[in-house]
């Protein structure tokens, strides 16, 4: 999606301790690399502006943790088990 190529996977221990400090999406942002500039962060949340809002949130998300090496999340199931 963004040519950036994958970091390699963190190991476990790595990756429980950057989710504890990091809770909030500047701090993963920053972690990935993205420039803190209003105009680096939207060019970046722009790529995403296709989905709806909580799918939005969760592909920026997976590529922020993609760029640091944390495993990608999952869609949420449907409710109703379907």
């Amino acid at each position: 999606m963004t040519g950036i190529p994958d970091a390699p996977l963190l190991d476990p221990e790595t990756a429980a301790r950057i989710e504890r400090e990091n809770t909030t999406v500047g701090q993963y942002e920053r972690l990935a690399g993205i420039g803190q500039t209003h105009e680096e962060r939207r060019d970046f949340w722009m790529q995403f502006r296709h989905e709806d809002g909580n799918e939005c949130i969760r592909l920026a998300m997976n590529e922020c943790r993609r760029r640091i090496g944390l495993p990608q999340r999952p869609p949420p199931k449907a409710m109703g088990g379907r």
